[in-house]
């Protein structure tokens, strides 16, 4: 931890870490000052990372190569150890995925596949091995490459789907929940990373895969863990046909955080009740492996495990 932080600030500066230091202890809050802050944190990172990744150029046209003959229309998830080594939430939720929609291919990333289908940079590879970079931040190298060269759906593992993708998500260019809550992120409710759609060969998703690239080419430590999200907003601020496709994207999945709150909650008749009001305009749910889980035969969990396992 003390070697991260010393290398985080010899590679930003003092300044920006203090910055995120002080918005990390008011994150929960919703005063005037904690909005204050979140906003000027979020406009100095953006102008840091903006500078390293605007106007330069990333030369690699073998890792936009398709390796793969697909169906069209695939739905991507991926979980790094494989399918039977994941925790029982992510398999119930994958198999939803796999239920809901049998006429897509659902293809689950992992360690051993992964280059099968795209290419990444040597350097990325190479940091991966070394620390640098998390399995969780190589996956969004992954779904931007996965979605630019073939196109489709990218769902997280931890997605519990309980209806059809709808064809709008595999038509559209761009498509992600947008649940146009004021979160505290720069997506500001306006998209997410973990579900997004696009035809092949969107230059947005091309910009994304590139955009990291040159971060990583150039630093080993992290500017922000929602990274992710503050490359999508610089692509936006700066490219008007990006911009017009996230903002064209329907309020949808409203709901996708709540279904979270009550997964140790008994499932009676007044969680049914609450979840069918949810269910009235979401069908993604975003769930968490990392949540404690109560010893409860009665609870939302095991409902969803006994239903999708």
């Amino acid at each position: 931890m003390k070697r991260n932080i010393v290398n985080y600030i010899k590679e930003y500066g003092i300044s920006l870490f203090i910055t995120k230091g002080i918005r990390r202890l008011y994150l929960k809050s919703n005063s005037v000052l904690a909005t204050k802050i979140n906003a000027y944190n979020e406009d100095k990172v953006t102008q840091a990372l903006s500078s390293i990744v605007l106007n330069k150029e990333f030369k690699k046209s073998n890792l936009f190569k398709k390796k793969q003959s697909l169906n069209s229309e695939p739905i991507w998830i991926m979980w790094w150890q494989g399918y039977d080594q994941a925790p029982k939430i992510v398999k119930a939720c994958i198999n939803s995925i796999r239920r809901n929609n049998v006429n897509h291919e659902v293809i689950l990333i992992t360690k051993d596949n992964f280059q099968d289908y795209v290419n990444l940079p040597t350097f990325v590879l190479n940091k991966v091995d070394l620390g640098c970079i998390s399995i969780t931040h190589l996956s969004d190298m992954i779904r931007a490459l996965l979605l630019y060269i073939y196109g489709g759906v990218w769902c997280d593992a931890t997605i519990l789907d309980i209806q059809p993708i709808p064809d709008e998500a595999f038509k559209s260019n761009f498509y992600t929940i947008r649940t146009d809550l004021k979160t505290k992120d720069p997506s500001h409710g306006n998209w997410t990373t973990f579900f997004m759609s696009s035809r092949p060969r969107n230059i947005l998703m091309k910009k994304i895969a590139i955009y990291h690239f040159q971060f990583w080419k150039e630093y080993n430590e992290i500017i922000d863990y929602i990274m992710f999200d503050y490359i999508i907003k610089i692509i936006s601020q700066n490219d008007e046909y990006a911009r017009r496709q996230i903002e064209t994207v329907p309020k949808n999945n409203s709901q996708t955080f709540e279904l979270r709150k009550y997964i140790n909650k008994p499932y009676n008749d007044e969680l049914k009740n609450k979840i069918k009001t949810f269910e009235q305009n979401t069908y993604l749910f975003k769930l968490s492996w990392k949540d404690q889980f109560i010893k409860n035969d009665n609870s939302l969990y095991h409902h969803i495990l006994n239903k999708y396992l």
